[in-house]
C-alpha cells in the first residue's frame, strides 16, 4: 500500500497530464497541519529507538502528512548514509523508519518565512 501511495505522489509531482487538474484542485485544498508524531526506528541488530517530534506539513490531509513525514525522515537518513560513505572509518546503521500520528491539527498560516531567508541570519551569527 505504501509503495502504491508513494508512486501516486510521484506521478502527481512529475506533472503527469492525466492528473494535472487533480493537482490544481489538490493545491487549492492544501492546509498546514501541525503533526505530533511518534517515530520508531527499528534495526534487527541495533534494536529500536523511539522518539516524539512535531512537524508542520502543508498537504491535503493528516494521513498524507504522515506519509510525507516518513519520506522526509527516510530521505534524511539516505543523505546521511551517502555522506558517511566518504568516511569509511565510521559505521552507519540504516533503520526501518515508521511514524504514527499522535496529534494532528490544522493551523491557520497566511504566509511563512522561507528557510533560505532564515539561514542567512544563522550564517551571520556564526562569524
Amino acid at each position: 500500500m505504501e509503495t502504491f501511495v508513494e508512486g501516486t505522489i510521484d506521478k502527481i509531482n512529475s506533472g503527469n497530464p492525466d492528473v494535472e487538474d487533480d493537482t490544481k484542485n489538490e493545491r487549492e485544498g492544501m492546509k498546514f497541519y501541525e503533526i505530533g508524531a511518534h517515530v520508531v526506528r527499528t534495526h534487527e541488530k541495533e534494536g529500536t529507538m523511539e522518539s516524539d517530534h512535531t512537524f508542520i506539513v502543508q498537504t491535503i490531509s493528516a494521513v498524507r502528512a504522515n506519509i510525507l513525514i516518513e519520506k522526509y525522515l527516510r530521505d534524511a537518513q539516505e543523505e546521511a548514509y551517502l555522506e558517511s560513505l566518504s568516511h569509511p572509518e565510521r559505521t552507519f546503521v540504516k533503520y526501518d523508519i515508521r511514524s504514527n500520528i499522535e496529534t494532528s491539527k490544522i493551523i491557520p498560516i497566511g504566509c511563512f518565512v522561507p528557510v533560505s531567508f532564515s539561514e542567512v541570519y544563522n550564517d551571520e551569527n556564526e562569524h
